[in-house]
Formats: structure tokens, C-alpha cells, sequence
């Protein structure tokens, strides 16, 4: 087996040890690697943010899911893609948002139902172009004034919180033009 082979086949592995070992050779012993590799490399744009790979197509990877991941903080390495319009950090275990989410300035969805969130950061309101936000199932029980500052959005899921119907009545009071589900 060459080491083409070997890395392309740690690179398919479903088990995150053998992927993060396909990086660790490629990086020693495949430095000018081909279109197959590239390809296998980008599935994992984490590992490429830690080790250095595909710096282009990180700056430019427009939509960044980790749903289902257990997190309950926003990695580092999301921090290499600048230019998202889309983060799903859908089922996770987040308490809160990092003030550092205003660094994604051209995002547009932002989906964070699922989670453990009982705040928003005052940082939100500088994601001018955000359109959707979907922040149901959590345990938000007022929505922060922050919400309101954000001009552009139309879609807004709340379902699944314990909000009180005074709250939902000013939710809806203050967002006329936005499309919000309880």
C-alpha cells in the first residue's frame, strides 16, 4: 500500500483517530498532495484549521455544521472561517454564546436549537445580515432587547422555550415583519 493509500484510507475512517492520523502523515510525507487527497482532507475542515490545510477553502467554506457534537464551546477552529453564511450548532451543550460569534459579521443563519442556552450575547446584534435565527428548545425565558437590533432578520424560532405569553405578545410587538414560531 502506498502512502497515498494509507492517508486516503485513514482520511475515510469513521473513527476521528484514524482521520486525525490521515492528517498527522499527510503533513509529514505528503506535503504536495493531489486532488483525491484534497478532496478527503476538506470532509474534516477542523483538522485542516489545526494542521494547516486548505487555508483557501477554509476562507471560503460558506456553511459550518457541528450539530450533534456535544460541544459546549465554539472550537477555535471554526475561528479559521471567516466568511460563513451558515453555522449549525444544532443538539449540542452550549450555556452560552462566546462574544467572539460577532466575528462571523456575514452570517445569515445561524442555528442553535437544541442546546442549553438560557442568555444571548449583546454581541449578536453586530450580525447585521442575519436573517434566520433558530434558538427553539432551549431555556430562554426573555428574549434580550439584542434580538430586536437585528434589522434584517425575517425568520425567528423560538418553539420550545419557557416563555411567558406577556413575553411572546412583546416578541411579537417588536419584530412585526419578522416570521416567528413559539
Amino acid at each position: 500500500m502506498t502512502t497515498k493509500e494509507k492517508i486516503l484510507s485513514l482520511l475515510k475512517s469513521e473513527n476521528k483517530a484514524n482521520v486525525e492520523l490521515g492528517f498527522q502523515l499527510c503533513l509529514s510525507f505528503m506535503p504536495d498532495y493531489d486532488e483525491d487527497v484534497r478532496e478527503r482532507l476538506q470532509r474534516h475542515p477542523f483538522f485542516c484549521a489545526r494542521y494547516g490545510f486548505e487555508k483557501t477553502f477554509l476562507q471560503d467554506l460558506a456553511v459550518l455544521n457541528l450539530t450533534y457534537r456535544n460541544l459546549d464551546a465554539l472550537p477555535q477552529e471554526a475561528f479559521s472561517c471567516p466568511n460563513l453564511h451558515a453555522l449549525l450548532l444544532y443538539n449540542n451543550n452550549f450555556t452560552e454564546l462566546p462574544q467572539e460569534i460577532s466575528w462571523f459579521s456575514k452570517l445569515d443563519i445561524l442555528i442553535l436549537e437544541e442546546n442549553q442556552l438560557t442568555d444571548l450575547p449583546e454581541s449578536l446584534a453586530s450580525l447585521e445580515y442575519l436573517t434566520t435565527l433558530f434558538i427553539g428548545m432551549n431555556n430562554l425565558k426573555t428574549i434580550p432587547a439584542v434580538i430586536y437590533n437585528l434589522k434584517n432578520l425575517k425568520i425567528l424560532d423560538l418553539g420550545g422555550n419557557p416563555l411567558s405569553l406577556e413575553e411572546k405578545w412583546r416578541i411579537r410587538h417588536k419584530l412585526p415583519n419578522c416570521d416567528i414560531s413559539f
